[in-house]
């Protein structure tokens, strides 16, 4: 009887490790082709967007897939969108130039009061040009999208996903 006890216990505990290698192995994948293309996109904001320094990369995905390129140029915050397709025009702006996503937020917190702010991020729209983009879980526990413009925080639109 202490015999079973003991390869049950040991079988479980490599079932265990097993699933926690798999799922690791799976997330890194996943994770890596995520970001594969950040080191070619750092290159093209230091070189063509002439950037000083780059400090965080996002990826937007719309109509097509862009790059958020959050870095330095002439000592000053900006932000470029780059677009998958890297022959196709990059656009800079002063980070300064827009509203924060501090005051998406406090708007978004105001005017809709969610129960948790899954994601905030920049992004950009061939129809609604460049755009803050806000995930989070509104008071009917659904996933909502709320899209305002960059420039000065006017309201683009909002959608719920449901369970």
């Amino acid at each position: 009887m202490g015999n079973k006890i003991y390869v049950m216990i040991g079988a479980l505990i490599f079932f265990a490790i097993a699933g926690i290698w798999i799922f690791s192995d799976v997330y890194q994948t996943a994770r890596a082709g995520k970001t594969a293309n950040y080191d070619n996109i750092r290159q093209v904001a230091l070189d063509k967007a002439e950037f000083s320094s780059v400090e965080k990369i996002d990826s937007f995905y719309g109509k097509e897939e862009y790059y958020i390129v959050h870095g330095k140029k002439n000592g000053e915050n900006v932000v470029a969108w780059v677009p998958e397709d890297t022959k196709k025009k990059i656009v800079v702006k002063k980070q300064s130039s827009g509203v924060s996503s501090e005051e998406v937020l406090s708007k978004l917190k105001q005017e809709r009061n969610p129960k948790k702010i899954v994601n905030i991020q920049l992004g950009i729209s061939e129809k609604d040009g460049l755009l803050w983009e806000v995930k989070y879980i509104d008071t009917k526990d659904r996933l909502t999208y709320y899209y305002v413009t960059f420039e000065d925080g006017t309201f683009i639109k909002r959608f719920s996903i449901t369970n």
